[in-house]
Protein backbone atom coordinates (compact mmCIF):
# COMPACT_ATOMS: atom_id res chain seq x y z
CA UNK A 1 0.00 0.00 0.00
CA UNK A 2 2.97 2.33 0.53
CA UNK A 3 3.81 2.33 -3.17
CA UNK A 4 0.18 3.03 -4.03
CA UNK A 5 0.20 5.91 -1.54
CA UNK A 6 3.34 7.40 -3.08
CA UNK A 7 1.93 7.08 -6.59
CA UNK A 8 -1.42 8.51 -5.49
CA UNK A 9 0.13 11.53 -3.81
CA UNK A 10 2.33 12.21 -6.85
CA UNK A 11 -0.73 12.17 -9.14
CA UNK A 12 0.50 9.22 -11.21
CA UNK A 13 -2.61 7.04 -10.85
CA UNK A 14 -6.33 7.60 -11.24
CA UNK A 15 -7.70 4.38 -9.70
CA UNK A 16 -6.71 1.93 -6.97
CA UNK A 17 -8.16 -1.57 -6.72
CA UNK A 18 -7.58 -3.51 -3.51
CA UNK A 19 -8.31 -7.23 -3.29
CA UNK A 20 -8.95 -7.70 0.42
CA UNK A 21 -11.51 -7.92 3.18
CA UNK A 22 -8.94 -6.99 5.85
CA UNK A 23 -9.88 -4.00 7.99
CA UNK A 24 -6.17 -3.29 8.63
CA UNK A 25 -6.24 -1.44 5.30
CA UNK A 26 -9.07 0.90 6.34
CA UNK A 27 -6.69 3.64 7.62
CA UNK A 28 -4.81 3.63 4.31
CA UNK A 29 -8.07 3.90 2.35
CA UNK A 30 -9.23 6.72 4.66
CA UNK A 31 -5.97 8.60 3.99
CA UNK A 32 -6.37 8.07 0.25
CA UNK A 33 -9.95 9.32 0.36
CA UNK A 34 -8.95 12.42 2.34
CA UNK A 35 -5.77 13.38 0.49
CA UNK A 36 -6.64 12.20 -3.02
CA UNK A 37 -10.43 12.33 -3.40
CA UNK A 38 -10.13 12.31 -7.20
CA UNK A 39 -8.69 8.76 -7.19
CA UNK A 40 -11.31 6.06 -7.68
CA UNK A 41 -11.08 3.42 -4.95
CA UNK A 42 -12.24 -0.07 -5.90
CA UNK A 43 -12.55 -3.05 -3.59
CA UNK A 44 -12.70 -6.73 -4.60
CA UNK A 45 -13.63 -9.13 -1.80
CA UNK A 46 -11.73 -12.42 -2.27
CA UNK A 47 -14.64 -14.76 -1.68
CA UNK A 48 -16.58 -17.31 -3.71
CA UNK A 49 -20.22 -18.06 -4.31
CA UNK A 50 -21.24 -21.37 -2.75
CA UNK A 51 -24.24 -23.66 -2.77
CA UNK A 52 -27.11 -23.97 -5.21
CA UNK A 53 -28.39 -20.52 -4.28
CA UNK A 54 -25.05 -18.83 -5.02
CA UNK A 55 -24.67 -17.54 -1.47
CA UNK A 56 -21.40 -15.78 -0.66
CA UNK A 57 -18.84 -17.33 1.70
CA UNK A 58 -18.64 -14.04 3.58
CA UNK A 59 -19.91 -10.52 3.16
CA UNK A 60 -17.84 -7.44 2.39
CA UNK A 61 -16.51 -5.66 5.44
CA UNK A 62 -18.79 -2.66 5.90
CA UNK A 63 -16.01 -0.27 7.01
CA UNK A 64 -13.96 -1.04 3.89
CA UNK A 65 -16.95 -0.91 1.56
CA UNK A 66 -17.85 2.59 2.82
CA UNK A 67 -14.43 3.84 1.74
CA UNK A 68 -14.65 2.47 -1.80
CA UNK A 69 -16.34 3.94 -4.86
CA UNK A 70 -17.24 0.45 -6.03
CA UNK A 71 -17.19 -3.06 -4.51
CA UNK A 72 -17.16 -6.43 -6.19
CA UNK A 73 -18.24 -9.06 -3.68
CA UNK A 74 -16.90 -12.27 -5.22
CA UNK A 75 -14.31 -13.87 -7.47
CA UNK A 76 -15.34 -16.76 -9.71
CA UNK A 77 -13.50 -20.09 -9.66
CA UNK A 78 -12.36 -19.43 -13.24
CA UNK A 79 -10.95 -16.02 -12.30
CA UNK A 80 -9.03 -17.57 -9.41
CA UNK A 81 -7.58 -20.26 -11.69
CA UNK A 82 -6.61 -17.69 -14.31
CA UNK A 83 -4.80 -15.52 -11.76
CA UNK A 84 -2.64 -18.27 -10.27
CA UNK A 85 0.94 -18.87 -11.29
CA UNK A 86 1.59 -22.17 -13.10
CA UNK A 87 2.76 -25.10 -11.02
CA UNK A 88 6.54 -25.27 -10.70
CA UNK A 89 8.10 -28.18 -12.54
CA UNK A 90 10.81 -30.18 -10.85
CA UNK A 91 13.98 -30.53 -12.88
Amino acid sequence: MLIVGDDALSGEIDQVVLVTNDTDLAPALEMLKKRCPHIVRGLVIPTRKTGAGGDLEREANVSLAKLAHWVRRHISAGELRASQLPEARSS
